[in-house]
C-alpha cells in the first residue's frame, strides 16, 4: 500500500442478487496512490470474494450506510465524479443503486470550505434510526453548519420510515483550535471503538454519549498523539464482513398498541445453513420473560404474535436467532442488553380474522405481495358504519380508505400503495384494519418494489 488510510480504499462489501459476499471497488479518489487502489482486488484474491469494480471516483471516509439501502456523502461525491468521470448527479446515483443496492443516496452540503470533506469526520450511522453528530463550540466557524445538519438529519425518513434519532457528541478544541472527531469510531459486531484526544472528561463525555445513544454495546476508548480533526480511529480502520453471517431485519415497534401485536422479522442465513432457533422473547410490566416462536409467513419474513396483555402496561421485547453453524444474531443487535419497548394496552374489543363472526368479513388483499397497487376485499350482513384503513408496521395511520355507512354484502376497495398526501410508500408490510360492527380485524398486505 501506498497509505495508512484504510477506510478510504480498502473493500466495500454488498451481498449481491444471490445471497453471496462480494466486495465494490472503486476508483481511489488519490490517483497518486496506485497500490492503495488494488488493495481490493488483492484481497479479494486472497480471501475468494469476487470484485466488481467501476472507475468512479470515490472514498470510503465519505460513505456511510445503514446497511438497510440508505447510504450518505458529502458533496465531494458529486464533485469528483463530475470532474474525474463527467459524472451528472443522476448518474452518480444510478451507480450507486446498480452497484451497492442504494435506494435513497442523502448527499449533504460541507460544513466548512476547506478540508478533506469526508462525512465520518462530522457524522456516523449507528443504526437503521439512530445518527450521531458532531458537536462544536458556538464559535467555531462549523457550529451553523453542523446545527443545519443535524436538523437536516432529523427531518429524513429512514429505512423504517420513522425520522432519524440524531444524537450528539461534544467534540472540544484540540492542537491548533480544530475540533476532536468522536464521530470518527469503528463498530465491530457488539463493540464501539471510539478514539481519545487525551482529555479524560471529555474522552469519557464522548463514551457516555455513544452508551446512551447506542444500548447494550461495549464501548471502548482508544488514546493515540497522532489522532486529529479529520483523521481518526475510523479513517485507518476497515471491518471485514462476515461471507456467512447470519442476518436479522426487523423494524421495532415503539408506538403505543392494543392488544395482539404481531412482530415481522427478515431472517437470511448466507452460510446456507438452516435456522435453528427463531424466538421473541416478550413481558408485560416487568414480569417474566415469554418465548414465542417465529414462523415463517410464505411471503419471505417471518411472524411471531405477543398476546394481549392481562393488564396495560410497558412491554419488553427482543428478537433472538441461531443458525446450525453456531452463529447467533437478534435485534436489537445487542440483545439481550438491550430491548425494544411500548406501551401495550387491552383490547377487549379485538378479535383475530381467523375468529370473525359471520356477519364481518376481512378478505385477503389481491394480490399479495403487490407492486404497485392490491385490492382489499371486505364482506358486511347489515347495513352499518365501516371503515377500513392502512397502517404501517409500527401502527401509525397512513391512510382511511373508506369510511361511512357501507350496504350489505362484499365491498373492494383499491389501494394504489400511496398514503394520504399521495406520495408512495416504501416497501414494507402494511396492516389493513377494518372496524365494523363494533369489532376491528387486521391482516397484512407485502409492498414490494
Amino acid at each position: 500500500n501506498d497509505s495508512i488510510w484504510t477506510r478510504d480504499y480498502g473493500p466495500w462489501f454488498i451481498f449481491d442478487g444471490e445471497n453471496q459476499l462480494g466486495i465494490v471497488n472503486h476508483t481511489y479518489n488519490r490517483p497518486y496512490r496506485p497500490n492503495d487502489n488494488l488493495v481490493p482486488l488483492y484481497f479479494g484474491q486472497q480471501q475468494g470474494i469476487p470484485v466488481y469494480s467501476h472507475s468512479m471516483y470515490h472514498t470510503g471516509g465519505n460513505y456511510m450506510t445503514d446497511g438497510s439501502h440508505i447510504s450518505s456523502s458529502t458533496r465531494l461525491v458529486y464533485s469528483e465524479a463530475s470532474s474525474a468521470n463527467g459524472m451528472s448527479n443522476a448518474e452518480v446515483d444510478a451507480l450507486m443503486a446498480q452497484y451497492y443496492g442504494v435506494e435513497n443516496y442523502a448527499v449533504l452540503d460541507y460544513i466548512e470550505s476547506g478540508g478533506i470533506h469526508h462525512i465520518d469526520t462530522w457524522a456516523k450511522f449507528l443504526d437503521e434510526e439512530n445518527v450521531l453528530v458532531k458537536s462544536v463550540w458556538s464559535s467555531h466557524h462549523t457550529y451553523t453548519a453542523l446545527e443545519q445538519r443535524a436538523t437536516l438529519l432529523a427531518s429524513l425518513p429512514s429505512s423504517t420510515g420513522r425520522p432519524y434519532n440524531v444524537h450528539r457528541v461534544y467534540c472540544y478544541p484540540i492542537s491548533g483550535g480544530s475540533p476532536a472527531s468522536y464521530t470518527n469510531s469503528i463498530i465491530l459486531n457488539n463493540h464501539i471503538y471510539v478514539p481519545f484526544f487525551g482529555n479524560s472528561g471529555y474522552d469519557q463525555d464522548a463514551l457516555d454519549a455513544y452508551r446512551e445513544a447506542a444500548p447494550g454495546y461495549e464501548v471502548s476508548g482508544y488514546y493515540y498523539s497522532g489522532f486529529i480533526s479529520d483523521d481518526a480511529l475510523h479513517c485507518r480502520t476497515k471491518g471485514i464482513m462476515d461471507a456467512g453471517m447470519l442476518r436479522v431485519g426487523h423494524i421495532p415497534v415503539f408506538d403505543d398498541q392494543e392488544g395482539t401485536v404481531t412482530i415481522i422479522a427478515d431472517i437470511q442465513a448466507h452460510s446456507g445453513g438452516s435456522i435453528t432457533q427463531s424466538v421473541v422473547v416478550y413481558r408485560h410490566n416487568g414480569g417474566e420473560w415469554n418465548e414465542i416462536s417465529l414462523v415463517s409467513n410464505n411471503r419471505g419474513s417471518f411472524e411471531a404474535v405477543i398476546p394481549s396483555p392481562e393488564e396495560s402496561g410497558t412491554c419488553q421485547y427482543y428478537i433472538a436467532v441461531q443458525d446450525d453453524t453456531g452463529r447467533t444474531a437478534g435485534m436489537p443487535r445487542t440483545q439481550p442488553a438491550a430491548t425494544y419497548s411500548f406501551n401495550h394496552t387491552v383490547n377487549l374489543s379485538a378479535v383475530d380474522s381467523s375468529q370473525m363472526p359471520e356477519n364481518v368479513q376481512l378478505k385477503s388483499n389481491f394480490p399479495n405481495p403487490f407492486n404497485p397497487s392490491t385490492t382489499f376485499t371486505f364482506s358486511l350482513a347489515y347495513e352499518g358504519e365501516a371503515e377500513l384503513s392502512l397502517l404501517d408496521a409500527r401502527g401509525r395511520l397512513v391512510r382511511v380508505l373508506t369510511s361511512g355507512v357501507h350496504g350489505a354484502g362484499d365491498h373492494s376497495i383499491h389501494w394504489d400503495g400511496k398514503d394520504a398526501q399521495g406520495r408512495s410508500l416504501p416497501s414494507g408490510v402494511y396492516l389493513y384494519r377494518l372496524r365494523a360492527a363494533g369489532l376491528q380485524y387486521t391482516r397484512t398486505a407485502t409492498l414490494i418494489k
